[in-house]
């Protein structure tokens, strides 16, 4: 059957292009057409008459390429493979190492990675491919940071230092393979294809950019390896892998620190530890829908969550693997909130309060939790409940008077600040608190003795004598 030309505007050069596929002879005029069409700048005839004219020449690799190019900046992978599908079983196909090349094209295009590594994998080594063996180990060298494949990205770029390059390119290849390897956690050979790159050429972006960090890396070697290599040793220890994994994020080797975090979940599916370094490094490497997923915010101050606030999860997610403890859960509440966590935050305060429903701990950072996601009714009566349930925590009670001020319960809100300032007289947030619905309320005289009592007791301390000599 006939194709059906695509194009109105084009119908004469669509009929000399139905003559062309089924005649050879009709190539030297398809190729005039051609050029009267990229002369006018008509993309549509000139991406029609390619593969009209790629029909007639299926052996010329360089206008198939053009063809499978032109339709995938359409947006259509289908007609880039079927031209592909055409050429590859003609009489006279393009050369196999041309072949391999545009199925890597098409694949990566259409999402599928694995496929494209295959392919240009074999287009290295085919005879006839379209690029240069080292612009398709460039292309490999590539998925690292767009896909995540760091191990074949470290092999290609090893590759290419094997085939011999030079000057600037030496350096900017020796760079590409140490932020490679530092993302797979080999750290020792990663600082030194780095310091090598600055040997080569120091002056390159890439080098410039990354020299100061990796030598940084250096310096602290051999604590770092120290806890790489008990993670290896120890691939069932989930502090051990979570320790790892709180180094290599620091080092900003997110892929090795995500492949640590999914370890430690692994053998704690219920580790806040390991979900939060999880969606942490998932953010740090451009995947943000699947950080979303896991129910964990933007983690803000990278270097405290790292150094402190992991460190305390993994306690109490240790304390919560020998069974349930109401306890146990409020606190680790208290520190996913102080994470900027309310989501998990809420979650375990709700909890805590299914195993003890006079928890105050949950109740209060249910409240707190709540208040930060903007749900105002639960957040009222968790905070109520948290006063209730811990009659003595000053900051119960403050949460409360917070809420009463936020709905204009005034009166209600001096009450709770009150009861606050009772069990904490030096609670500077009550005060200011106090003091400012005292005015609303027209009780300036009291207002005013808050404000004097708080300023007194913000004031900086005076520097002690120095001590003689």
């Amino acid at each position: 059957m006939r194709s059906i030309c695509l194009f109105p505007a084009t119908i004469g050069l669509c009929a000399a292009s139905l003559l062309a596929a089924e005649n050879p002879s009709a190539g030297p005029a398809l190729r005039a057409q051609l050029g009267a069409a990229s002369a006018e700048q008509d993309k549509p005839a000139v991406l029609e008459i390619s593969r009209r004219l790629s029909l007639a020449t299926p052996g010329d690799a360089q206008l198939l390429q053009s063809v499978v190019t032109g339709f995938l900046a359409e947006k259509d992978p289908k007609r880039a493979q079927a031209s592909l599908d055409a050429a590859s079983k003609s009489a006279t196909p393009p050369a196999p190492g041309a072949i391999a090349e545009l199925q890597g094209d098409l694949a990566l295009a259409s999402d599928h990675p694995e496929e494209a590594l295959a392919a240009w994998k074999r287009a290295v080594t085919t005879r006839g491919a379209l690029s240069y063996p080292g612009t398709l180990l460039d292309r490999i060298a590539g998925l690292g940071p767009s896909h995540g494949m760091w191990p074949a990205a470290v092999d290609a770029l090893r590759q290419r230092l094997a085939a011999g390059v030079k000057g600037a390119d030496l350096a900017r290849t020796k760079a590409s393979l140490g932020l490679a390897l530092l993302q797979t956690g080999a750290m020792e050979p990663a600082v030194k294809e780095m310091v090598e790159a600055g040997k080569a050429d120091a002056s390159v972006d890439l080098v410039k950019a990354n020299l100061p960090r990796f030598e940084a890396i250096q310096r602290q070697l051999p604590g770092i390896v120290t806890v790489l290599n008990k993670a290896r040793s120890a691939p069932t220890d989930l502090v051990a892998q979570l320790d790892a994994g709180r180094f290599l994020s620091a080092l900003g080797a997110n892929a090795a620190a995500l492949a640590a975090a999914e370890a430690a979940h692994k053998l704690d599916p219920r580790s806040r530890g390991a979900q939060t370094l999880r969606a942490h490094s998932l953010r740090k490497l451009g995947r943000s829908d699947e950080a979303d997923a896991l129910k964990v915010a933007v983690i803000v101050n990278e270097q405290r969550y790292l150094d402190r606030l992991l460190p305390v999860l993994e306690s109490t997610d240790a304390t919560l693997r020998n069974g349930p403890d109401g306890a146990a859960l409020a606190r680790r509440a208290a520190n996913l909130l102080a994470a900027s966590q309310p989501l998990l935050a809420l979650e375990d305060a709700l909890e805590a309060l299914k195993l003890d429903p006079k928890s105050g701990g949950g109740a209060l950072i249910a409240g707190q939790a709540s208040s930060q996601l903007g749900r105002r009714a639960d957040a009222v009566r968790y905070g109520k409940l948290a006063a209730e349930n811990a009659p003595r925590d000053a900051e119960a009670w403050n949460f409360s008077a917070q809420l009463q001020r936020r709905r204009t319960d005034y009166a209600g809100a001096v009450a709770s600040f009150s009861q606050a300032l009772t069990l904490d007289a030096k609670d500077i947030d009550s005060l200011r608190g106090r003091e400012a619905c005292l005015r609303t309320l027209g009780r300036d005289a009291e207002a005013e003795r808050d404000r004097e009592l708080a300023e007194r007791l913000s004031a900086p301390k005076p520097a002690a004598p120095a001590k003689k000599t």
